[in-house]
């Protein structure tokens, strides 16, 4: 059977399993505890340094800062393709909000996109220009000059800015994590388009890690900015439209 839900609360919002709404938004704010919480672990135990020990060669540095993959194809070439990816959005949604038979599903999906994906790269690349927290390859023990900074000290005027934290890179991946939300506004499971987004943020993250240029905790925090962004435009705009109706499938 399939039970009608609003992801916004419209309708009853009482505990029952016909209101799948409470389930929805608790799963969603677990998911979300737990990624701060275990970027929060690794930063303030120093189990991110300890992994990226692993990663360098003492103060040789990260033996893959310069590989040509790593640096050129997943790191240069993708950020050219991110960059491309924002224009096309852009110019995409000037065209759909011009065109006279424009469909307004299409509209409304594309703006929904445009609205989180580009929300959360913004606010992520002014927290990298304001926050002190180093990258691995700028520490002293790789070859740096910096000390290894726990979250308390990243606005701390002691310490320079590190141009580092959260991870700008992977979240031009991450931002994608918003199609989970569309999928469920299609009636499709929420995992299949999360997944878009996860696997290319983590393809883009993991190079960077593997480079030098990235705690994990610096993803972790990274992938629930734009978790966070994702549902806010999908409650708030996406959600709002009566085109979409929101259905659960029960056996």
């Amino acid at each position: 059977m399939t039970n009608t839900f609003d992801p916004i609360g419209r309708g009853d919002n009482s505990l029952s399993s016909n209101n799948p709404i409470q389930a929805y938004r608790l799963w969603l704010s677990i998911l979300l505890v737990t990624l701060v919480g275990l970027g929060l672990l690794l930063n303030l135990s120093h189990l991110d340094l300890r992994f990226s020990e692993h990663l360098a060669d003492g103060l040789n540095g990260f033996v893959y800062s310069k590989h040509w993959f790593f640096d050129n194809v997943l790191h240069i070439y993708a950020a050219r393709l991110t960059a491309i990816l924002g224009l096309g959005l852009l110019l995409f949604n000037a065209w759909q909000a011009l065109a006279p038979s424009a469909n307004r599903k299409i509209i409304v999906v594309f703006r929904y996109i445009m609205f989180s994906w580009l929300s959360s790269l913004a606010v992520i690349s002014v927290l990298k220009r304001i926050t002190t927290l180093p990258c691995p390859w700028d520490l002293k023990q790789f070859g740096g000059m910096a000390d290894y900074l726990t979250i308390e000290k990243m606005f701390s005027s002691m310490y320079e800015v590190g141009e580092c934290f959260p991870a700008a890179h992977s979240s031009g991946g991450y931002g994608f994590i918003c199609l989970g939300f569309v999928a469920l506004a299609l009636g499709k499971p929420m995992y299949k388009g999360f997944l878009c987004g996860v696997i290319v943020g983590l393809v883009y993250g993991g190079a960077q890690i593997i480079r030098g240029a990235h705690f994990i905790s610096h993803d972790l925090f990274t992938i629930a900015i734009c978790l966070a962004f994702a549902w806010f435009w999908a409650e708030f705009y996406l959600f709002r439209f009566n085109e979409f109706h929101l259905v659960e499938t029960t056996k």
